[in-house]
This record gives C-alpha cells, structure tokens and sequence, in this order.
C-alpha cells in the first residue's frame, strides 16, 4: 500500500503460500529488493478455530494483511471469507472488536499482550498470550502462558463447567433453605436447622471442587490446504 502511494510499480509474483508473504525494499522511489518472509501458523491454530467454529462461536480474522493474503490465511484455518477484516493496521483492531460490541455481540479477543493492546482492551473478555517473563505486565481477562492458542479452549472449559457448578450449588442451596423453613417455626429443632445448613455448605464446598480444567484439549483435525 505505501509503495502505491509513492508511485512505485511491484511486478506480479506467485502466491507465497498460507503462511509466508512479500516484503519489498524501495530506495529513492525505485524498488530495489522483495523478500519471502515465512510466518508458519501455531500448530495448534487450525484446531482450535475449527473447534470454536464446531461450538457456535463466530471467529473473525483481523490482519494488516492484503485482501490477497488474507484469504488464503482464512481458508487455511478454516475462517469464512465474510469473516475476514484485512488491511487494518494493528493499532486499529480495537476498532473492529468496538464495531462488534457496538452491534450487540459478545466479543473475545486473542492477541500479543505486547503488541495487541489496544484491541485487548478494547474487547469484551481478552486473552492475552504471554511470552516468558511478561505475566507482570499483562492485564488480560485471561493470560495465555503457554505458547499457541489452545489455551482459549481451556478457558471455555473452565467457564462451563464453573458456571454448570454455581447454578447446582444455588438449586441445593435453596432447597436447603426450604428445608429449613419448618424450623423457622419451631417445627423442627434447632440442633437440625444447624446439622443442614452444615450439610448445605459441604455440599456446596465439595461440588465446586469438581471443576477440572482441560488444558491443551488433543483436537487434532487435519491442515485444510488452500485452492491452488
């Protein structure tokens, strides 16, 4: 895009490929050198979108990237091309996920808590992928530590199954205090109000410690290799 603005012309090349693209080097409005820089996908990338995309949830593709580019990228990891938002620089992904919450959805961002900040803040819930010695400096909703993208799925993991638990541990909640409503009235005695709400808050203590998180889920699923 900026050497177009400059009035420099770049000769067609061959498609570099899913995970490589072209960077080019002009000196004094002339190009002077093109260079194929490999940027290979996180092993655990296309499964995770596919399982995402398997549990209903719509997954956006935001990239710098051009039009071009980003369609292979797309049908690489299996992202509808309505789904793609191509040619937006990265301090201008926040607003993609903004539009997106403006137009009533729920929004999660994935991202570097380095270099994708504004679009982190700028989401719903964040999930930042920290590299090693940067857990201080990240203010994610969730901190991926390890290296790729699977750690979302333990997170939705982890919400299901916590949000499954506390509507189980209000039901038995309440129907200990229905329970407890005879004594209330003296039809009961206190010793038992007392031995159930023991029970209740047990209960409850123990079924919460049932969450058990599924960390770096095997979704294997096989590489969708792009149209020729």
């Amino acid at each position: 895009t900026l050497l177009a603005q400059k009035g420099i012309t770049v000769p067609p090349v061959d498609d570099p490929g899913a995970d490589s693209v072209h960077l080019y080097l002009a000196v004094d409005g002339e190009l002077w050198a093109r260079a194929l820089v490999s940027d290979p996908f996180r092993e655990d990338s296309i499964p995770t979108v596919h399982r995402l995309n398997q549990d209903g949830v719509r997954t956006l593709l935001v990239t710098s990237a051009s039009a071009q580019e980003s369609a292979v990228f797309a049908q690489t990891l299996g992202i509808a091309p309505e789904n793609v938002r191509c040619g937006i620089e990265t301090d201008a992904h926040g607003e993609v996920a903004r539009a997106m919450r403006a137009a009533g959805f729920q929004v999660g961002v994935v991202g570097n808590v380095d270099s994708d900040q504004p679009s982190l803040q700028a989401a719903d819930v964040s999930f930042g992928l920290v590299a090693e010695g940067q857990m201080g400096e990240s203010q994610c909703a969730v901190s991926l530590l390890r290296p790729g993208s699977c750690g979302v799925l333990s997170a939705f993991s982890i919400a299901r199954q916590a949000f499954r638990i506390i509507r189980q541990n209000l039901i038995a909640s309440v129907i200990v205090m229905l329970a407890g409503v005879p004594a209330a009235f003296g039809l009961l005695p206190v010793q038992a109000a007392v031995l159930g709400m023991l029970i209740a808050v047990a209960v409850v203590g123990l079924n919460g410690l049932r969450v058990r998180p599924i960390l770096d889920e095997p979704v294997a699923e096989p590489r969708i290799q792009p149209e020729s």
